[in-house]
């Protein structure tokens, strides 16, 4: 019997009992403006068929045929490219025999890969230069409106950016669609980050702007006081939008709104931070009070931009300004701001700030620049608050391939660059220099926090290894950011002097975290001496700046003006160091008690540090604390577990001396009042960088009252080495046991790390 044959009619035809000529498509489907599909097309006859069906829903008598939609057009477009991919792949397998399957799935790959313009005949073959896989690129960028949205390659859209027929296709729709877009109602964000407030009209936000010459003041202070977060800004374009803006307030890109506010908010921040009124009639008005205003209608502005669905320009941007107010308003660190960072790392991913603008020709030069700026600052946010909170970070290296910023200044370039001039040297000073050099010693930062803060690091060579980048990294920082006396320093403008020890206080952190581990493992074994001693040198170079710093922020100091630069960040990693010294003390008191009379061990010989330069950088930094603790609850926790380690590792002699000392200033005793210890306190007691935490217990509503309750702690104490001697088992029982008894700490509500400013 022999095989039946094949069905070669289309399927219209078929249905209708009609002849059909075999074409693609057939004469009779394209007179009746119907789907001409054949059963088992060739890889010519699903192309053919592509083309057809793109060519009759751009007709006009179409209408019954074409999408009415928008989403119904992009779905029936998806359809269509995996009919084709699926065709092309079945139809090369077939067609070449088993020994081209490898090749013929290899060019179905290359569907995915976007190009920004028709690429040359691909030749098949089971070897692939390494040339045409470092073309590959990794997304798209797809313009719709003012609204940049990047998609992976895998995308259906990036799909489509490939095919040509399917990308005229979607350009000649889009001014059809537009007026089924403006009609559309528009999608609103997730309510738990949009509120359920009641949003205002334009016209009541554009009212809490000052009058243009008080305007002009603040923005004018803003940008002549190189603060790091106007970098993310350019100059002569925000100049450009700013006069446009006084020429049409109405007219005001949400974003862009929320941008200015938090601009003014800034200009009134350096007001205050001077001791100067705020010009005008904003003279008789508190500062704080201002920026609180800025900072609201900032807030809102953003939202009403229906930021979380639709980001455009200048929307990450603003989350920046806004993030950065809220440090302002918050003294201690809180999850909220977590939660706000990881907003913006989405975001700024959705929008493709994570690829290298110069792989994108749809990209200007300009464009390109100022992205990587964005990007920068984005990486820098991530960092520190995944440490400020002990979690891992959400970039990994992995994740992005933007390169730095040049070290231009704003002159240098503009929105009519056609070509980026080169970098100018690092040792000239430019407002985006800082921002390169940190990001530079961020990206080994945040692979160590994540190896540790996960427990990846599998063995000593590789803590070794990233040793060595880590140094390596740090030796390429610019002499313009490298630490030097203040003597030597005088000269020198006080924001380039924080700048300075910004630098150099990451990098020992960097330290810290990366040898924590097995400095600890060096008290029972000799190997690991190099991490004891990179772990104390480093914890003590902290301590030593910590102190630097707090003498000259004292009223006639060089940084007595910006003595706000003291943030939660900062004073995290002045108490991480702290913490580092005690382990190291607690060790030496427990080697001469169990060390034979007249012995020493062999780490004692080297140790760069004596027992009484320790003890004294403690004593330095509960001085630091004891004046910080009014108004922060981190600092009052700081403060108190500080004497209970100086009760354990210092003579009685010393702490009645300091205590005196302290008393002597009008500080209060040695406790003062207690509080629950702070989790990332008792993280650190219990050697542990990443781990969950509840408190167990009841707040009141309307105060910060708290009743008696205990922590329960989820984790591997004895994997991070520190829960494993008894001083810390005692210094923990010791400060828990306070936390059971009735205690309260009430606190001023909102109150600003700026308080001091008030009076």
């Amino acid at each position: 019997m022999q095989p039946g044959r094949g069905i070669l009619s289309c399927g219209s035809c078929r249905q209708r009992k009609l002849k059909c000529d075999r074409n693609e498509p057939c004469s009779n489907c394209v007179t009746r403006q119907v789907d001409c599909v054949y059963p088992f097309p060739s890889a010519a006859r699903a192309r053919a068929s592509a083309h057809s069906a793109l060519r009759r829903d751009a007709g006009v008598g179409g209408a019954s045929l074409q999408t009415r939609n928008l989403d119904g057009r992009l779905r029936h477009l998806e359809e269509l490219i995996g009919n084709i991919v699926a065709q092309r792949s079945s139809s090369q397998v077939s067609e070449a025999g088993p020994s081209n399957t490898s090749a013929a799935s290899t060019e179905a790959s290359h569907v995915h890969e976007p190009q920004s313009q028709p690429s040359a005949p691909v030749a098949i073959g089971l070897d692939e230069s390494p040339s045409a896989a470092e073309d590959v690129k990794s997304g798209s960028f797809i313009s719709n409106s003012d609204q940049v949205t990047f998609v992976s390659g895998v995308h259906w859209a990036a799909i489509c950016e490939e095919v040509a027929k399917i990308k005229e296709h979607i350009d000649q729709e889009s001014s059809e669609g537009a007026g089924y877009i403006a009609a559309t109602p528009a999608s609103k964000g997730p309510m738990l980050l949009e509120g359920m407030v009641i949003l205002p009209e334009l016209w009541e936000v554009l009212q809490d702007i000052p009058p243009r010459n008080i305007s002009d003041r603040l923005v004018s202070r803003a940008f002549a006081s190189k603060e790091p977060m106007t970098v993310i800004l350019h100059g002569p374009t925000f100049q450009k939008d700013y006069t446009k803006f006084w020429q049409d307030p109405s007219a005001v890109p949400l974003p862009w709104l929320s941008v200015l506010f938090g601009v003014l908010g800034v200009g009134c921040f350096l007001y205050m931070r001077s001791g100067e009124s705020l010009p005008g009639t904003l003279a008789s008005l508190h500062a704080l009070d201002v920026i609180d205003v800025f900072h609201q209608r900032g807030t809102q502005s953003l939202i009403m931009s229906r930021y979380t669905v639709a980001p455009t320009m200048y929307t990450i941007e603003a989350l920046g300004f806004n993030i950065q107010q809220e440090f302002l308003r918050q003294r201690d660190a809180h999850m909220g701001l977590g939660v706000l960072a990881s907003v913006v790392v989405r975001l700024a991913m959705r929008m493709g700030m994570h690829r290298d603008p110069e792989k994108y020709e749809q990209i200007t030069p300009f464009e390109g620049e100022m992205r990587r700026r964005v990007w920068a600052s984005v990486l820098q946010l991530d960092a520190f608050a995944s440490t400020l909170l002990g979690m891992p970070a959400m970039i990994h290296e992995s994740h992005y391939d933007t390169k730095l910023p040049r070290n231009l200044l704003d002159d240098d370039f503009g929105q009519d660059t056609v070509e980026l001039p080169p970098s100018r040297p690092e040792t000239e000073l430019t407002p985006v220099l800082y921002p390169i050099t940190k990001t530079r010693l961020l990206t080994v930062f945040r692979a160590i926090f994540n190896r540790v803060c996960l427990g990846h690091i599998e063995s000593y060579e590789e803590v070794m290894a990233f040793d060595r980048r880590l140094r390596s990294v740090h030796a390429q920082t610019s002499p313009r950011f490298r630490v030097v006396s203040f003597e030597d320093a005088i000269t020198d403008p006080p924001f380039l002097i924080i700048r300075r020890f910004n630098v150099e206080i990451l990098f020992q952190k960097a330290r810290c975290i990366l040898h924590r581990h097995h400095m600890t493992k060096a008290y029972a074994d000799p190997r690991y001496n190099f991490s004891r001693t990179s772990g104390v040198e480093g914890a003590m170079e902290i301590l030593r700046h910590q102190a630097s710093i707090h003498q000259e922020v004292q009223p006639g100091g060089v940084l007595y003006q910006d003595r706000w630069f003291v943030t939660t960040l900062e004073r995290n990693d002045f108490l991480l160091a702290s913490m580092i010294v005690c382990v190291e003390l607690s060790q030496r008191g427990r080697d001469v008690e169990v060390a034979p009379k007249g012995q020493t061990r062999p780490e004692d010989g080297y140790a760069r540090y004596s027992r009484a330069d320790l003890v004294a950088a403690l004593q330095r930094s509960r001085f630091f604390w004891a004046e910080y603790r009014t108004g922060s609850a981190e600092a009052q926790q700081a403060y108190n577990l500080l004497s209970v380690m100086l009760d354990k590792v210092s003579t009685s002699g010393d702490v009645v001396e300091e205590q005196q000392q302290q008393q002597g200033a009008g500080f209060p005793g040695q406790y003062g009042r207690s509080r629950p210890v702070s989790s990332f306190v008792l993280r650190l007691l219990t050697g542990s960088l990443y781990r969950c935490r509840c408190w167990t217990g009841s707040r009141a509503d309307g105060d910060e009252s708290r009743s008696r309750g205990h922590w329960h702690v989820a984790g591997h104490a004895r994997h991070a080495g520190l829960g494993e001697y008894s001083f810390f088992h005692w210094a923990r029982r010791k400060l828990i046991n306070r936390t059971h008894g009735r205690h309260s700490f009430r606190g001023r509500r909102g109150h600003s790390r700026l308080a001091a400013s008030r009076s």
